[in-house]
């Protein structure tokens, strides 16, 4: 067996192409992030916004290969917090597209608005496709995770995915 590394974006993990998923393997313990890390988490984000930076190392990730399913080893609390970041920036594209679409067409402060829409609905797409295969999602949790509660889509949590969610 023989191991390679390589430096990658998170983004471009989540923009692996259509059909490949990112599996969380039953060995692996439940997400169990509580809100302390993911402020951590938000913390080191808003870091990398604010410093404009054009890296910053979130950490590893390890996988095994198997075709278009790449089984988890290592990373798997950040890679379902990057999910849950991604699905929730999408749902809030979704809101702010329908909220657009309420609102009184003759509103000055609204027809501004309007412009973006184009753009939000295509970053929604962009973000659609950084979780989602279709009908599929590229993230598969484990069977702890997906059995211990509900949650929205993307993911059919745990307690603490809920939570974070």
């Amino acid at each position: 067996m023989s191991v390679n590394t390589i430096k990658s974006s998170i983004l471009t993990l989540f923009r692996e192409p259509q059909g490949s998923v990112y599996k969380i393997p039953k060995y692996q313990r439940a997400y169990s992030w509580t809100s302390e890390e993911v402020e951590e988490f938000c913390d080191d984000l808003n870091e990398l916004a604010s410093n404009e930076k054009d890296t910053y190392f979130f950490g590893a990730m390890l996988y095994i290969e198997n075709g278009n399913v790449k089984e988890i080893v290592d990373g798997q609390q950040r890679m379902t917090t990057f999910t849950l970041l991604i699905s929730q920036l999408y749902n809030l594209c979704e809101s702010i597209i329908r909220e657009i679409d309420r609102q009184d067409q003759n509103d000055k402060q609204i027809r501004k608005y309007k412009k973006i829409k184009d753009k939000l609905k295509y970053d929604k797409g962009d973000l659609a496709n950084c979780f989602k295969n279709n009908d599929t999602y590229k993230l598969e949790l484990s069977k702890v995770d997906r059995e211990c509660g509900s949650a929205p889509p993307p993911l059919a949590p745990s307690i603490q995915i809920s939570t974070n969610f």
